[in-house]
């Protein structure tokens, strides 16, 4: 029997969003994002959650949104459109 390797999970798939749960909580991003397909998907375009728990970037130290992003940007194929990279990245400065 030949087993195959999954594909690390895209940041935008759920599958990437259990794998760094652990992350996304000592980062502070509240439960009701990281648990939903739906708010973790807006965190992702648009840098906040200010719709539900107005969770955003300046809310963690510049060291936790410097592992955040490492770790974002290892799963996303293509940061454009991703907010959240560009928010995590001036968190930096």
């Amino acid at each position: 029997m030949v087993s195959r390797r999954q594909p690390d999970p895209d940041a935008s798939s759920p599958r990437w969003r259990r794998a760094h749960r652990g992350l996304l909580a000592e980062c502070g991003v509240p439960d009701e994002v990281a648990d939903s397909d739906r708010r973790w998907g807006y965190l992702l375009l648009h840098g906040d959650d200010h719709p539900g728990t107005g969770w955003d970037a300046s809310w963690i130290s510049p060291a936790k949104a410097a592992r955040f992003l490492d770790h974002l940007l290892a799963g996303l194929p293509d940061e454009s459109g991703c907010d959240l990279v560009r928010c995590l990245r001036r968190r930096l400065q």
